[in-house]
């Protein structure tokens, strides 16, 4: 019988300056948070930001970072470093590639798909 087994693992290893990261994807509130800050910078327009903004962008990113990487990870991530703007969202960008690859994500997109209200088999 081949019935239900748990996944061996639901992370996704993110490589940052030669040491490896692990996200826990399989964290719901790990997704919920990726969603809502990619969501946040999604509806954000150039012309609306200013000089006030960009500080809070920076701060957002490092709160994302210390979420998925974990408070420890985040602070040697950025040890020794001074505020980089367009390192931070380059390294943004690159953590959200790596989940955006993960095949266990297209696993779940599937799935959720099959079940949503109004789909079609």
């Amino acid at each position: 019988m081949g019935g239900f087994r748990f996944a061996s693992a639901s992370s996704v290893e993110v490589e940052i300056e030669g040491k490896v990261y692990s996200v826990n994807w399989g964290d719901p509130s790990i997704q919920q948070r990726v969603l809502d800050f990619s969501l946040q910078l999604m509806g954000t327009k150039l012309s609306d930001i200013d000089g006030e903004m960009l500080p809070w962008i920076s701060e957002q990113i490092h709160s994302y970072i210390a979420e998925l990487l974990g408070e420890q990870a985040e602070a040697e991530v950025f040890a020794d470093r001074s505020p980089n703007l367009m390192e931070e969202l380059r390294l943004f960008t690159y953590i959200q590639e790596q989940i955006s690859k993960n095949k266990q994500l297209a696993e779940l997109e599937a799935a959720l798909g099959r079940y949503a209200v109004g789909a079609t088999k």
